[in-house]
């Protein structure tokens, strides 16, 4: 289970605040306690021997993705705002207020068209090689706060032990078919995750959305591999319940509404309803043109029970570890994920004058 971030905020944000829209800076982490970390400003030798560069600048209105063609993960980030490096974002988190400036004030196709803009010019990492990023984005810094460890504890999206220290996994443990890494193939417990299934739009390795870490994460294998493609919904019926690698009960399928459908464990839902919202935001127009739906078809490039994402997005909020994810991917790939840092941004988008009695209420407006 995740442990639910503390808001170091001046201004405490409820459940209130969010279904008011009431805009908040949730960039602030609880940052990791320099005086055991042991963090410096070299990024891991299995990245690059090199010493952290300058970091990125608030990605420019662009309609172009750039690609990344290294097969590892460079030691500079991917331009040049010197107050984004990763050790900087291990100490202090990462102010993102100057990010959002101009479109606090905005709602509906407005905001979203002015976040996609924000957000889609973007570097392409290499999808044969995310883990390698994952190394980095989705460790345990509370276990593994040594940046040059090459071998942290991670963090596995559906996994219920990650805060249990006899049964935290290891990085070598990621799921490979030649077990590069020196580990049995029992005892490979984690693979990626393609949040927003690939099939539902982007098949295709060149597509920047198969490779983008704000969908991709480190998962248990079991849940991922029992999930597969199905859409995410709260289920009428369970059919079966997955034990995760630790052996505990986490997520279940079953049907929704009449369709085949993936239920994730309660601390996971937000995580995976801000994936699938920024997905629909970021892409937008073009090869992949993602949508949502209250609908249940979640087909072709289109996913199903938008209201159920909204009212998961407001039940479970960003933790410590999701709200400084979100910067560690930057870092790589140059873009945030909104929903992260604003929550509120959702039903901003979505709970219009217009919206259907399935919206209002997840939103709050009954």
């Amino acid at each position: 289970m995740k442990t639910k971030f503390l808001l170091l905020l001046t201004i405490p944000l409820t459940l209130a605040a969010l279904t008011g829209c009431t805009a908040n800076n949730l960039s602030v982490i609880n940052p990791i306690d320099s005086s055991t970390s042991n963090i410096n400003s070299n990024t891991p030798s299995i990245i690059d021997d090199k010493s952290i560069g300058s970091s990125i600048n608030h990605p420019s209105v662009s309609t172009s993705v750039s690609v990344s063609t290294s097969n590892k993960p460079s030691s500079t980030s991917v331009s040049n705002n010197t107050s984004l490096t990763i050790e900087n974002i291990l100490k202090n988190g990462y102010d993102t207020t100057s990010y959002y400036q101009n479109v606090t004030n905005l709602t509906g196709d407005n905001l979203k068209t002015a976040l996609n803009k924000l957000i889609f010019n973007h570097t392409k990492l290499n999808y044969d090689n995310l883990e390698e990023y994952m190394r980095i984005t989705d460790r345990n810094w509370e276990r593994s706060p040594n940046i040059d460890d090459e071998n942290p504890y991670m963090v596995l999206l559906y996994y219920t032990a990650n805060n249990d220290t006899s049964k935290q996994q290891l990085w070598n443990h990621y799921h490979t078919s030649s077990s590069k890494f020196g580990v049995p193939t029992s005892e490979m417990s984690w693979d990626k995750e393609h949040i927003w299934a690939k099939s539902n739009g982007f098949n295709s390795k060149g597509n920047p959305a198969y490779s983008d870490l704000h969908h991709l994460r480190a998962a248990d294998m079991r849940n991922n591999n029992t999930r597969s493609s199905l859409p995410f919904a709260e289920l009428d019926t369970v059919k079966k319940e997955v034990k995760d690698f630790s052996g505990n009960t986490s997520g279940k399928t079953g049907t929704a509404s009449g369709v085949s459908a993936y239920e994730p464990f309660n601390s996971y839902k937000g995580d995976v309803a801000r994936a699938l919202l920024y997905m629909a935001t970021c892409y937008i127009s073009g090869s992949p043109s993602l949508s949502l739906t209250t609908g249940t078809n979640s087909s072709g490039s289109k996913w199903g029970f938008l209201h159920t994402l909204l009212k998961w997005n407001l039940e479970d909020l960003p933790d410590d570890f999701e709200i400084r994810r979100n910067s560690l991917v930057q870092y790589y790939q140059g873009n945030r994920n909104p929903y992260i840092d604003h929550p509120e941004f959702a039903c901003k988008v979505y709970n219009t004058s217009n919206a259907d009695a399935k919206i209002r209420s997840a939103c709050g407006n009954k």
